[in-house]
């Protein structure tokens, strides 16, 4: 996912707001920096429509046959994330 990477030993989460970087914190595991980005995503960006809105973009990718790999590589997610996406679409 966009704004998490693994750092030695932890991963680390931030998002830029106004073009400055915020510092979201370190974590265990992927699956919790990924859920501190995307409540700060919903915080500080266009909250629960731009998460629909790019939901909705991933599975139209999808139907005009966009790979889940190449589509998780434009959008900046895990491969398992787009799964989800898609699989929730159906």
């Amino acid at each position: 996912m966009r704004g998490v990477q693994l750092r030695p030993a932890v991963w680390v989460a931030h998002i830029c707001i106004n073009g400055e970087r915020k510092y979201l914190g370190a974590f265990d595991n992927e699956e919790e920096a990924n859920q501190a980005r995307t409540a700060a995503e919903l915080k500080y960006h266009h909250g629960l429509n731009y998460i629909r809105d790019r939901n909705n973009d991933i599975i139209q990718a999808h139907k005009e046959g966009a790979s889940s790999k190449m589509i998780a590589y434009d959008f900046g997610l895990t491969y398992e994330r787009i799964r989800q996406i898609i699989r929730g679409a159906k």
